[in-house]
C-alpha cells in the first residue's frame, strides 16, 4: 500500500476484496483473507464516524444503480450490478465482525435502513434480505458469557482465607476481561486525543477504578491481620497468585497486584517482610521488574509479542500511553486539501489497536466460580482508602522505631525533612546549628551561581519565588553592603526556626502521574507506571520517594488542616513580613515597638485635632465675614433706592 492514500481509496479498495463474479449465496462464511477489510473496518472509525462510512457506501450504490440504468443490457450492467453486491457483502461482514458498531450508533442502523429501502425500490430486493439487521445475533458481543458451570459438583466458599492462589487469580482474570471486552473503540480514540479520561470515556474510567481497587483491596487484606506471621502468609499468596495471573496472561490484573505488595505502606512493614521466604521475595523482585520502565518496557513487551495470538489482557496503562504518544507524534491527515492520509502513523495505530481488538474478542479459558466473583467485586469496591489511611494503619501494625542515642550523633543526623516537622525538638543547640547549615549549603549551591559565596540581589530574586515568606533583602544584609554573606543568611534562618519548620513541611503521599513528571530534588524523570514518586497535597510538588525527604522547597500553598487549632491565636498573630518567635526577648521588642508605634500615633493623633480645630475656626471667621458682606451688601441696596425714590416723586410733579 502506498503512502499517499485518501479514505475514499481505502473504502475502493476493500470493496474490490467484495467485488466476485459467483453467485453470492446468503452466507455470512466469506471465502478469501479477511485481514484488510477487518484492519480497514477498525481503522476507518480512527477517521470518520461509522455513520460516515455508510453515507459513502450508500452513495457508492446509488451511483452503480445509475450506471446500471444507463448501461442496461451490456456488460458494463453486468459489472455495475456485482458491484453493488460487492456494496451489500461489504454491509453484511461489517454487521457480522463488528456488530458493536451497529448497536452503539443509532444513525448506523437508519442509514442501513435507508440502503435497504434503496434497494428494493431497484428490484434488489435479495441484498436488501442480505444486509437484514435481524439476523444479527441480539447482544452477542456486548452480554454474552463466557463463562460455563463447571463440570464437577464444589460447594464454594466465600471467604479471602479458603480461597486459593489459583481461584483467586482466576476470578480477577475473569473481572478485568470483563470490563476490557466492553471498551468500545470511541474511547479509545478520545483518550488519545485528549490524554486523560473524560466524561465520554465512562468504559476505561471503569477499568481504571477496578485496577486501583484491586492494588488498595491487596493493601487492605494484608494490614487487616494484627501478626506479622499472618501477613507474611497472606503477601506469600499474592506472590502466588501474581504467578498465576503471568501464566493466565493476565498481565493488567498482574501489574495492580505487584502495585499493591510494593506499596509504601507494604513495603514498610520490614519485621513482616523477615518472615517472608527468601525465594518469595525473589519471585516478587522478578515480577516488579517485568515491568520495569527500562527500555521502554522491554521486557512485558517482549513476553506480549511471543503470545501468538493466544488470549491475553494487555496493561491498559501501556496500551493508552501508546496511543498518546503515536497521536502526538503526527498528524492523521498529510494534505488536508485532498485529505491524504499519514500511513505511517496509520500502520502504527493498526499494531497497538489491533493488540486491543484481539485481547477483547479471546475470551480466556479459565472457568471462575460465579458466587467468588460477585464476593470478590463486591469487596473490591469497598476497600477504599486514602493513602493517608492506609500509612497511619500501617504505622499501628508496625510502629516507627526512633533510638533516641543517635539524635546526638554526627553520622546520624536528622534530615531535613524530620527537621522541617520538628520531630526533634529536643536537640541541642549545637545540633540545630548543623541541620539549619545543611539548609543553607543547600541554598548557596543551587542559587548561588557566580560561586561568589554572598547573595546577589538577582540571585535573592530567585529565592524569593521559592521563599515567599522571607523578608525583604534589605533585611536580611545587615551590613548594608549590597549582598547577602553566608552568616546573614544562617542567622535569619535560626531566628525564623519555627516558621522554617511550618513552611518546609509537607504532606508527601504516594501518587499516580499521568504525564511523565518530573522530581523537583534531583531533576531526574520519575519512571514507571502507577505510584512514580511523591507529591505534596498542599502545594503539589513531586519528587521521588528517595528525594521527598532531601527536598529543600518552601510549601508556598499550606493550608491548615481541618479540625486543627492554629499554633498563633488571632490576637498574637503577627502582621505581614513580620517574623514569629516565642522567645522573651523577641516579645519584649515586639512590645516596645508597639508602645513606641502606639505614641506615635497618639502624637499623630493630637496634631490631628489641633488642625481640625484650626481649620473650624477659619471657617467661622470666614462664615462671620461673609454674614457682614451680606449685611452691608443689603444696606447698600436699600440706600441707593430710597436715594432714586424722591428724584422719581418731583420728576411726577
Amino acid at each position: 500500500m502506498g503512502d499517499e492514500v485518501t479514505i475514499n481509496d481505502l473504502v475502493r479498495r476493500t470493496l474490490q476484496k467484495f467485488d466476485r463474479e459467483e453467485s453470492p449465496g446468503f452466507s455470512a462464511e466469506l471465502d478469501f483473507d479477511p485481514a484488510y477489510p477487518q484492519v480497514f473496518l477498525l481503522m476507518v472509525k480512527w477517521y470518520w464516524e461509522p455513520d460516515r462510512l455508510s453515507q459513502q457506501l450508500l452513495e457508492f450504490y446509488r451511483a452503480s444503480l445509475q450506471v446500471a440504468q444507463a448501461e442496461e443490457g451490456s456488460s458494463v450492467a453486468a459489472a455495475t450490478q456485482q458491484r453493488k453486491w460487492a456494496i451489500a457483502r461489504a454491509f453484511r461482514y461489517w454487521r457480522e465482525h463488528f456488530p458493536e458498531d451497529f448497536r452503539s450508533h443509532s444513525p448506523l442502523v437508519e442509514r442501513v435502513m435507508e440502503l435497504q429501502e434503496t434497494m428494493r425500490r431497484a428490484g434488489d430486493s435479495a441484498m436488501a434480505e442480505y444486509i437484514s439487521l435481524d439476523a444479527m445475533p441480539e447482544d452477542t458481543w456486548l452480554h454474552h458469557s463466557v463463562y460455563v458451570p463447571r463440570r464437577e459438583y464444589r460447594r464454594p466458599s466465600l471467604g479471602f482465607d479458603a480461597t486459593s492462589a489459583r481461584d483467586l487469580a482466576e476470578i480477577l482474570c475473569a473481572l478485568d476481561y470483563k470490563l476490557v471486552r466492553r471498551i468500545p473503540f470511541r474511547e479509545f480514540c478520545i483518550y488519545a486525543h485528549l490524554a486523560k479520561p473524560t466524561e465520554d470515556t465512562p468504559r476505561i474510567d471503569e477499568c481504571i477504578q477496578l485496577f486501583n481497587g484491586i492494588t488498595i483491596w491487596v493493601v487492605c487484606n494484608i494490614l487487616r491481620e494484627f501478626t506479622m506471621f499472618k501477613r507474611a502468609d497472606i503477601i506469600e499468596k499474592f506472590i502466588e497468585t501474581t504467578r498465576y495471573l503471568y501464566e493466565l496472561h493476565s498481565y493488567n490484573t498482574m501489574l495492580a497486584v505487584v502495585g499493591g505488595l510494593n506499596h509504601f505502606a507494604i513495603r514498610r512493614l520490614s519485621q513482616t517482610w523477615s518472615k517472608i521466604d527468601k525465594a518469595k521475595k525473589e519471585e516478587l523482585n522478578k515480577w516488579t521488574n517485568f515491568f520495569s520502565s527500562q527500555m521502554n518496557y522491554g521486557s512485558y513487551r517482549q513476553t506480549v509479542a511471543q503470545l501468538d495470538g493466544a488470549f491475553h489482557i494487555p496493561v491498559l496503562g501501556i496500551m493508552l500511553k501508546d496511543l498518546v504518544a503515536i497521536d502526538a507524534q503526527a498528524k492523521d491527515i498529510m494534505n488536508p486539501v485532498h485529505e491524504t492520509l499519514n500511513m505511517a502513523k496509520y500502520r502504527k495505530l493498526w499494531g497497538v489497536l489491533s493488540n486491543i481488538r484481539a485481547s477483547q474478542l479471546k475470551p480466556p479459558d479459565t472457568v471462575p466460580d460465579l458466587d467468588k466473583m460477585r464476593v470478590l467485586r463486591a469487596a473490591i469496591n469497598q476497600s477504599h482508602m486514602e493513602d493517608d489511611a492506609l500509612d497511619e494503619l500501617s504505622e499501628s501494625r508496625e510502629p516507627r522505631q526512633r533510638d533516641s542515642a543517635s539524635l546526638t550523633s554526627e553520622a546520624d543526623l536528622p534530615s531535613f525533612s524530620s527537621w522541617a516537622a520538628g520531630q526533634n525538638p529536643h536537640v541541642d543547640t549545637d545540633t540545630l546549628t548543623k541541620n539549619v547549615k545543611q539548609m543553607v549549603d543547600a541554598v548557596f549551591r543551587v542559587y548561588d551561581k557566580d560561586h561568589s559565596g554572598n547573595i546577589s540581589m538577582e540571585e535573592f530574586e530567585i529565592i524569593s519565588s521559592n521563599f515567599p515568606f522571607i523578608e525583604n533583602f534589605s533585611v536580611l544584609d545587615q551590613d548594608n553592603d549590597g549582598t547577602i554573606s553566608y552568616d546573614e543568611l544562617l542567622q535569619y534562618f535560626l531566628s525564623a526556626n519555627s516558621l522554617l519548620r511550618e513552611r518546609f513541611t509537607h504532606n508527601f503521599v504516594e501518587h499516580t502521574f499521568i504525564s511523565a513528571p518530573v522530581c523537583q530534588h534531583c531533576k531526574g524523570m520519575m519512571k514507571g507506571i502507577v505510584r512514580q514518586g511523591m507529591r505534596c497535597k498542599d502545594c503539589g510538588i513531586s519528587c521521588h520517594k528517595h528525594c521527598k525527604d532531601h527536598l529543600v522547597v518552601d510549601c508556598s500553598k499550606r493550608k491548615e488542616r481541618k479540625g486543627k487549632k492554629p499554633r498563633v491565636s488571632q490576637a498574637n498573630q503577627p502582621h505581614a513580613g513580620e517574623l514569629y518567635c516565642d522567645d522573651d526577648i523577641s516579645l519584649k521588642e515586639r512590645l516596645q515597638r508597639a508602645e513606641e508605634a502606639r505614641d506615635a500615633l497618639s502624637a499623630e493623633n493630637a496634631e490631628l485635632h489641633a488642625k481640625l480645630a484650626e481649620a473650624n475656626a477659619k471657617i467661622q471667621q470666614l462664615q462671620a465675614h461673609i454674614s457682614q458682606i451680606r449685611q452691608h451688601t443689603i444696606g447698600f441696596i436699600l440706600e441707593q433706592m430710597n436715594t432714586l425714590n424722591p428724584q422719581h416723586s418731583s420728576t411726577e410733579v
